[in-house]
């Protein structure tokens, strides 16, 4: 379960991603001010689908999250990972819609929670935020496409073998 108290945030901390590197001091202090971070133990839910807490984005400054996505039948499948620098939540922080996904600690995890409207904000101050959210979000896209394309050539290669066992099967 998550630590009780929330622990300050500092720039440094702020600073370790990507994102935010060589933002001004005053930005960095300003946002700062309206995040909280949180410590989250091994297989702790840091964000569930029911969670009915305002959408944030988490910056994750120590260990390793996963997210995860409930497939139904084959229960929850894991759609994605990442580790100190980086963050999740940023998908939900732009449109608003909550994707369903729990965020778990793989690790001890150390994480600060940006409220929407305040990452929203530093988007549209900050263009050079902006441009390395899209520089992220184009390579995330790339990723899919090529795991979409693997996974039509391994349907392809089903329906090859389905139609040799059902020859040999007559």
């Amino acid at each position: 379960m998550a630590d009780e108290g929330a622990l300050p945030v500092t720039v440094a901390q702020l600073a370790q991603a990507r994102l935010f590197q060589n933002l001004p001091p005053a930005a960095l202090e300003s946002l700062g001010s309206h995040c909280t971070c949180l410590d989250h133990g091994p297989g702790e839910a840091i964000v569930g689908p029911s969670d009915d807490t305002p959408p944030c984005v988490f910056l994750i400054l120590k260990g390793q999250v996963e997210i995860l996505q409930d497939d139904g039948p084959a229960g929850l499948v894991r759609v994605g990972q990442t580790s100190q620098g980086g963050l999740v939540g940023e998908f939900t922080a732009i449109d608003g819609v909550r994707g369903g996904c729990t965020v778990r600690a793989v690790s001890v995890t150390r994480c600060i929670s940006i409220p929407r409207s305040v990452f929203r904000n530093l988007i549209e101050q900050h263009p050079i935020v902006a441009l390395r959210l899209l520089h992220d979000m184009v390579s995330v896209i790339r990723r899919l496409n090529n795991r979409v394309a693997s996974l039509q050539g391994a349907h392809a290669e089903f329906e090859r073998i389905r139609r040799d066992l059902f020859r040999y099967m007559v």
